[in-house]
């Protein structure tokens, strides 16, 4: 498809709850500039984004088919809270949208002898938080943080299926069966466990944790359905000249992956650096001095 409407809504997933962190937990005189400037950036990225060359919509009934599959792999996530969830990581993620919902924001709990700030990665959770408190109903922000998720999901699979070039019940199985390399390390370092009896992998490779997708949806969804959308737009981008800008849209949602990927942003500068270099040489040569 040769519009920009899935590369819009991918941008917009991620901007949109930036600007009501700056809302809330920035003076306004502050807030509002940094979002002018931020949505300049955004357009101006999205303007000299390349055309997608691609018909996502070709095979609809295969796609709604896929569609019908990333529903039913996200609401058994969790997320939303329609089904059961991951006590540990569950527990304190439903904790903090709670907050959000229930105090103002920026988030203070003045119920101890000292007031504490919330301080936490807490993008995911803000569009559901306010719809929640705009209608008043946590219920109604549990409904919408799992549209939310869904359409994050969605977004990402959609941007894959971009740079693929294609759409296909392939790329979704290995999208959502796609493992880490945790198994290596837990054969090595846990086998005494296949005698007295296996327990989680995760929890035998503490010092070294590369989870598999779907862990990673059930357990991190707030910090991994952003990334992913995020790194697919910093994959998708021909121009580097908004890499930085995509890159900064991450730090609100998962900094430390997005602290992981400083490395490829860096050989993805000097990259560009050399081959601007070999043009200018090309250039010198072809019309001298």
């Amino acid at each position: 498809m040769k519009n920009k409407v899935l590369i819009t809504l991918s941008y917009l997933y991620l901007y949109i709850p930036i600007c009501l962190f700056l809302f809330g937990w920035v003076k306004p005189f502050i807030a509002v500039p940094i979002i002018l400037i931020s949505a300049y950036c955004l357009f101006s990225n999205i303007k000299f984004f390349p055309d997608i060359q691609f018909n996502i919509f070709e095979n609809r009934k295969k796609l709604f088919i896929i569609l019908g599959i990333i529903f039913i792999w996200v609401f058994l996530s969790g997320i939303g809270g329609f089904v059961w969830q991951n006590r540990w990581d569950h527990m304190f993620r439903n904790a903090i949208f709670k907050d959000l919902f229930s105090y103002g924001w920026p988030v203070v709990n003045y119920d101890g002898s000292t007031p504490v700030n919330l301080c936490y990665y807490i993008g995911f959770w803000l569009p559901s938080a306010f719809v929640a408190k705009l209608f008043n109903s946590i219920t109604v922000g549990y409904i919408f943080q799992f549209l939310w998720g869904l359409l994050g999901v969605i977004l990402a699979f959609g941007l894959i299926s971009v740079w693929l070039k294609k759409v296909s019940y392939k790329t979704l199985l290995i999208f959502i069966f796609f493992s880490g390399l945790d198994i290596i390390a837990f054969i090595f370092l846990s086998f005494r466990h296949y005698i007295e009896g296996v327990p989680h992998i995760e929890f035998q490779t503490i010092l070294f944790n590369s989870s598999s997708n779907t862990t990673l949806l059930f357990w991190l969804y707030n910090q991994i359905i952003p990334f992913w959308i995020g790194f697919m737009l910093l994959l998708l981008q021909k121009n580097k000249k908004y890499l930085f800008f995509t890159y900064s849209l991450l730090i609100l949602f998962a900094p430390f992956p997005a602290l992981a990927l400083v490395p490829v942003i860096i050989f993805w500068e000097l990259r560009d650096i050399k081959q601007t270099q070999i043009l200018c040489n090309k250039l010198h040569r072809l019309f001298g001095e």
